[in-house]
């Protein structure tokens, strides 16, 4: 699901992307420039610079809708769709993404005191 900030002019400020599934929050805008609550706030503004609306490069979005309507699910079982995009996503990521070893951010900050506590603090006499 999308969250969109607006303020009270209707201008879109922020634009956050949730997966309720892996239970992941992201801002637009750390994904990339082209996510970013301007981008999208350019788009909704003024329909005619939206590439998406381009009937020449996607064709009319109603006939879109009433043949998608007609059409089989490639799929039969969604479960197994879902597995080849996260097969297809972790192949492309190369897995780069995915949570790391140290997951526990409670134990990631004690490691981090550990450290800083084992540091020999030699303070020098100001002469």
């Amino acid at each position: 699901r999308v969250f969109i900030r607006k303020n009270e002019s209707g201008r879109i400020y922020g634009i956050t992307f949730i997966d309720d599934k892996e239970g992941v929050a992201l801002n637009g805008s750390r994904l990339g420039k082209g996510y970013a609550a301007n981008v999208f706030n350019g788009y909704f503004s003024n329909p005619a610079n939206n590439p998406f609306l381009d009937e020449t490069l996607y064709g009319n979005p109603s006939v879109c809708l009433e043949q998608s309507a007609t059409v089989q699910p490639l799929q039969s079982n969604a479960e197994e769709g879902d597995n080849l995009i996260d097969e297809l996503i972790e192949d492309m990521a190369d897995g780069s993404f995915l949570s790391t070893s140290n997951d526990d951010w409670k134990e990631a900050a004690w490691q981090r005191k550990l450290r800083k506590l084992s540091k020999v603090n030699i303070r020098r006499r100001k002469r």
